[in-house]
């Protein structure tokens, strides 16, 4: 079976998330796409940056998914990502141009779903009530986070060995990974409705060290968890019963001391 292909478009404010970058395609204007092999969950982002990166020439993030499936129609499934420049000497295309709210009635975006996307993106961002949006999505927080794991690193005597890869970014969470002299470690943010992850987190590792991912650092009020890397191997592929039987009487009882 051939892998899926998916055309992926990117949404780039700039600094004021007042105007977002497009380009000329034929006769009308798009935003800048790539495609890519790969069924991927929408919610993962290592993909998307890769492909942002590829497509834009800086190192992007993904600041949240605006569209799943913008025109349903297409032959291809098209997703539609915001992403955020961290690269201080990147410089706008000659081609490319920033298009403001007020500048897309006199354009001619390529498709209609693609207008729909874009006029959605101006409404968000322009929301008077953000009270129930999740800190992640907005512009800036990806390097707030990204220094406190390097801060917390120092703190423990580890230090970062590569970049840090941002592995998923959605409404329940955002998550980090970044390889270190001591391995690999995880950073996990969480939204207020499931604060209650991080004192559990902490209990647990408490209650069960060795059985769960062990807690490095922890920013409560931010509801930040920086964790360690428990290795890549995954019970669904461990064919010894006992080994199941073990981890199920484990789960039981982690669950009795959490109710």
């Amino acid at each position: 079976m051939s892998e899926a292909i998916r055309e992926y478009y990117f949404i780039v404010p700039d600094a004021g998330d007042t105007h977002v970058l497009l380009v000329p395609e034929g006769k009308s204007w798009t935003l800048p796409h790539g495609i890519q092999a790969g069924a991927f969950k929408w919610r993962s982002t290592a993909h998307v940056n890769k492909a942002a990166n590829e497509a834009l020439g800086f190192r992007a993030t993904t600041r949240r998914c605006a569209s799943p499936d913008m025109d349903p129609g297409s032959p291809i499934q098209e997703l539609v990502y915001v992403v955020e420049n961290h690269s201080a000497t990147w410089s706008l295309p000659s081609i490319a141009r920033w298009v403001g709210a007020a500048d897309l009635g006199r354009l001619t975006i390529a498709t209609p779903g693609m207008a729909r996307v874009i006029e959605e993106w101006f409404a968000w961002v322009g929301a008077v009530d953000k009270s129930l949006r999740v800190p992640w999505y907005e512009a800036g927080w990806m390097n707030a986070a990204g220094t406190w794991m390097v801060q917390q690193l120092a703190r423990l005597d580890s230090k970062p060995t590569g970049p840090v890869e941002q592995v998923c970014s959605w409404q329940r969470s955002c998550v980090m990974r970044l390889p270190t002299t001591h391995g690999v470690a995880y950073f996990k943010a969480v939204p207020a409705v499931l604060g209650s992850e991080v004192d559990i987190s902490v209990l647990l590792d408490r209650e069960y060290p060795g059985m769960v991912a062990e807690v490095m650092a922890v920013d409560a009020p931010r509801r930040w968890l920086l964790m360690r890397d428990m290795g890549e191997e995954t019970l669904d592929v461990v064919p010894d019963l006992e080994q199941w039987k073990t981890a199920v009487q484990a789960y039981a009882q982690a669950a009795c001391v959490i109710h």
